[in-house]
Parts: structure tokens; sequence; C-alpha cells
């Protein structure tokens, strides 16, 4: 994972929050999304922090601009697993809804099981087994998990694990333990599907196609009839590529023929709209919030790796408001409260991904005043 690509292909490039969920003025219950070692909640961002000999989970607010462990107790060195932000950096997937964390370990007999606790960590509750690992993007939300799935075959005399997995989309009843099958379960090397976002009742997810050539396509489900779209139709898609959602908006990078664009598609009207970068060569990052539009660029000059930073406006330009020359330069995964969080920095292979923020202005003017998340 040390190779130049890492900053194009590492991308989270995520959203405003794309998971389903209702208003709390009708009565829902925030939720959030997960993906890579990242959650998305409505005030924050929960993230893996790597140390030496292993993890913790760390917390990072927006509107206080602080970040925290994990763990309720003020005197704890979160160095060992007694320390709850460490024992939960060893989860599968994690997530939030309302006042609970929500997450997938394994029980230490092979079965996964989901837990949940409370924020600061404690009171462990068992919910139920759920017997496959979620993969990609993983939606929380209601009391709901909406995830694609995988399931490695074993051969039981042999032990030996088959090149292909059984793949699906699974939504999980958090509080009932019963699970529903949305999409037919399918065997692949791949990864057959990958979950985008949703909206209201509207599922976003990408559908391996065609194995060999790597294709996906873009699939719509409403999740209450099953009804099945293909807003796109069959323009490729890449699995994991940079995509970003923001309420019913989706922006992606789709193949027509042989050209790479841009688009912007509303999942609720299936109306989309190309996103035009002249001389573009490879998105590393989408970043679509309300209150702020961003794509980031890869291209090599005169052997020399640049990242371009554009900003699409009201009037559907794009604007060019920042270039960064570094090889390994700062990552946006999410603007919030005028706020920029992202990793910054190449790979450690003791710590990682560094996390980083940046005043939403200071980005834009070009400054490099990152403020370390790491302890």
């Amino acid at each position: 994972m040390k190779g130049r690509r890492i900053a194009v292909f590492f991308c989270i490039g995520i959203l405003a929050f794309s998971g389903c969920k209702k208003a709390d003025s009708e009565g829902g219950t925030a939720g959030s999304v997960t993906r890579a070692q990242y959650c998305f909640t409505e005030d924050g961002l929960l993230h893996r922090q790597s140390l030496r000999g292993g993890s913790k989970i760390a917390y990072f607010d927006y509107r206080t601009r602080t970040c925290y462990p994990l763990c309720g107790d003020p005197n704890c060195l979160h160095d060992s697993r007694e320390c709850t932000a460490v024992y939960l950096a060893d989860t599968n997937c994690i997530g939030r809804i309302g006042d609970k964390w929500y997450y997938q370990k394994d029980s230490g007999t092979d079965a996964q099981v989901f837990y949940c606790c409370d924020l600061d960590g404690k009171n462990e509750k068992v919910l139920g087994e759920f017997p496959r690992y979620c993969t990609g993007t993983s939606l929380f939300f209601d009391h709901f998990l909406v995830a694609a799935t995988e399931e490695w075959f074993v051969d039981e005399e042999t032990g030996e694990v088959s090149e292909n997995m059984k793949c699906g989309i699974y939504r999980y009843d958090l509080e009932s333990g019963k699970e529903e099958l949305l999409v037919p379960e399918r065997e692949s090397q791949l990864g057959a599907y990958c979950v985008y976002g949703c909206h209201e009742n509207l599922l976003a997810y990408l559908e391996l196609t065609d194995e060999a050539e790597m294709k996906y396509e873009l699939r719509v489900m409403d999740l209450e009839t099953k009804r099945v779209t293909e807003p796109l139709g069959d323009r490729r898609l890449w699995s994991p590529a940079p995509y970003a959602m923001s309420g019913s908006l989706l922006v992606c990078s789709v193949q027509d023929g042989g050209a790479w664009e841009v688009v912007e598609l509303d999942i609720e009207s299936g109306e989309w709209n190309r996103i035009w970068l002249e001389g573009q060569k490879g998105t590393a990052d989408i970043i679509w919030s309300p209150e702020l539009k961003l794509l980031r660029l890869y291209d090599e000059i005169e052997g020399r790796p640049c990242h371009r930073t554009w900003q699409y406006t009201e009037k559907g330009e794009c604007v060019l408001v920042r270039e960064d020359w570094e090889e390994y330069p700062f990552s946006p995964i999410v603007i919030k409260d005028g706020v920029i969080v992202g990793p910054y920095g190449g790979w450690d292979d003791t710590t990682g991904f560094t996390l980083a923020v940046i005043g939403t202005e200071d980005y834009l003017a070009g400054k490099s005043n990152f403020i370390s998340l790491q302890d």
C-alpha cells in the first residue's frame, strides 16, 4: 500500500450524509454511514487510529473541533484491551443510531455477532448472530443495517478456502435479529455488490455484470416495493471508485464507451447531468455537501504527481481552487461546519494514515495549516 496511487484509490470521497433515515422532526432516529475505517455521523467522525502494536477508536466532533478516544474512563491510558477504545477498534463494522453504537465482532468461535453499547463504549449488549462479513459501505438507520456481504467457502475436509465467495446485500434488523436478503446471492471472486448509499426508501448500489472485464453497473432499489431501476443504463462503474451522496444526489465516475466522465444523478427522479473536466486523468476524491462541492483529480506533469482540486459552483461550472504537488497530499473525506477532515501523508506500517483537519476557507486559499488528529 505504499505506491503512489494510494492517494487515488484510497479515496473515501463521500458525502454530506447518505444513510437511509427520516428527519428527526418526523420522529426518525439519526443514523450513520460506515466506510473503510470511518463512520460518518451527523455531528462527528469515528475513526481508527493505528498505534504501535494495535489500534484504538477515536471520535472527532465537528462543532467543538475536538478529538477524543471512545472511552468513558478519564484515567485510562488507552493502551490495552481493557480500554473500550482499543476493544472497539477490533470490529468488522461499526455505526451509530441515536445514542448507541452498533458493531459486528468475531465472537471467538468463528461466529460474527452484533453488539451495541453506549456512546462512551460502556454497557455492551449482545444483539444476535449475523454470520456474514459486511464489506464496503454499511448503512445504519432506524434500527436496521444495510450492507453488502461476503461469505467464504471452506472445504470441510481440507480446510482450504475457495477463490469464490458468496455475495449479497442484506438488511439486518438490529432489534429482532431478523435478516432480509435484498438481492440474489451470487458467487464471485471480486465481490458481486457494493452499497453506495440510501435516501428515504431508495438504495443505490453497484452490481457486477462482467467479472472478466470488472464491470459494475448502478442499480437503485425501492426498499418497500423491491423494484429495481438502472438510471445510468449499462454505463460502466468501478468498485471501489470515487463517489459521494448528498441527499438524493449521487456523484460518481462512469464510463460511456471509451471516455470516463463525472456525473451527478438524482436517484429519486432518475435525472442526471455530466460534469465535464478538461484534461481529466483520474478522479481521486469526490466530496459533495450542501456547504461545498469538490472534485480532486490526479495527474502527472513532467513526472511529478499533481492533485488538482476543483469546486463545482451553483452555475454548473468547475473552477480550479487548489493544486497539491506532494506525493501524498491531504485527501478530504468530509466537509462539515466550516472544516474539512481527511488523511494526510502516506501510509505508515506502524501508524497507518494520519487524520488531519483544516478550515474550509484556508483549504480553498491553498494553505497547508493542517492540524493532526493523531495522538
